[in-house]
């Protein structure tokens, strides 16, 4: 009987040994950050008005790449988008190394959803960037949405949950690490953003197959996709086109060489003008001095009044070779006004 019961305790033990080692190793594989990528949406009161990066980190053979895409409009007058894209290989540094003590996978969702509290103020939102952090930790996806600081009593988030405010700096000190404190993004040279654009332009296919689409999920709802799309990712490339660049905007004389200008003073298309998207053909009327070939008078006869004035500025400007008229009588021009969108 004594030895049934010591049978029996020592397989209890045995059991709970079991139990404590599987809980244990079913922690340490949650610490384990296989993965991650951050879905960053930045606002601005300022054109173009919004711009979205995925900071992508990955494991390699031989350490961590970390991918960083840039989705932002052409402009703030046409509805297409550019795709910017560079990356940095990592050698001998793996994704928990590269995070510290800055691991997604040691949080809940539930946690970090549970400590955000909106402040008892809300901020005006002028300029401001909220994040989506997808991390793959030890085989289980975790999806960590983080507001703007705006919407967030931040102060309190700080104090009481430094793990889950520390989240905010995650993808800045991932960018620091892989591409240094300047943006590859801007004050750059057209030579560099164009190698940019181009490997952008060749990961738009992946980016259409909804890979980093959980990180959108704050779109949901949102402006750009009200009703909820399933495929946000898709939604913010409808504009896409290889390829682009802010198109030229100056205006344009038709038939230019046949004037023989001594001077000649491109019109401004007024701003007023482009943010209405006024685009036009304006039929002016000059007169010229015979003996100098300056410009006395210009009328326009026919154009919209939002561009009549600044042709007319850019024509009083003007100088024709007086040789080569061959009339006294006013010349008729045509300027274009085009805001040139793909």
């Amino acid at each position: 009987m004594r030895q049934t019961l010591i049978s029996y305790f020592l397989c209890l033990s045995l059991i709970g040994l079991c139990a404590f080692q599987g809980k244990s190793q079913s922690k340490t594989s949650s610490l384990h950050l296989d993965s991650f990528f951050i879905v960053s949406t930045a606002v601005s009161d300022a054109s173009p008005f919004w711009y979205k990066y995925v900071l992508d980190v990955r494991s390699t053979a031989d350490g961590t790449l970390v991918r960083n895409i840039r989705i932002a409009p052409l402009d703030f007058l046409c509805g297409n988008v550019t795709v910017k894209a560079a990356e940095k290989q990592l050698r001998g540094i793996t994704p928990l190394r590269l995070v510290g003590s800055n691991n997604p996978c040691a949080l809940t969702v539930d946690t970090a959803r549970q400590s955000i509290k909106k402040p008892r103020v809300m901020e005006s939102i002028f300029e401001s960037i909220r994040f989506g952090i997808v991390a793959s930790c030890g085989g289980e996806e975790r999806v960590f949405q983080l507001p703007f600081k705006e919407e967030v009593d931040f102060r309190s988030l700080a104090k009481e949950a430094p793990r889950v405010a520390a989240l905010w700096d995650l993808s800045r000190r991932v960018q620091i690490a892989a591409f240094g404190n300047k943006s590859i993004f801007y004050d750059i040279s057209e030579e560099r953003d164009s190698e940019l654009q181009k490997f952008g332009d060749s990961l738009v296919s992946d980016l259409l197959t909804g890979k980093y689409d959980a990180g959108f999920s704050e779109f949901c709802g949102g402006i750009l996709t009200p009703d909820c799309n399933p495929s946000p990712t898709k939604t913010l490339l409808h504009g896409f086109r290889p390829g682009l660049r802010v198109p030229d905007r100056t205006p344009k004389l038709e038939n230019v060489e046949q004037y023989h200008f001594v001077r000649y003073v491109a019109p401004v298309y007024p701003r007023t003008a482009q943010a209405a998207r006024v685009e036009s053909r304006i039929t002016l009327e000059v007169v010229s001095d015979k003996d100098t070939g300056k410009t006395l008078k210009a009328i326009v006869l026919e154009g919209h009044p939002l561009l009549n004035q600044s042709a007319i500025t850019a024509a009083l400007q003007w100088q024709f070779d007086p040789s080569m008229q061959k009339t006294d009588q006013p010349i008729r021009l045509v300027l274009i006004y085009s805001l040139a969108c793909p």
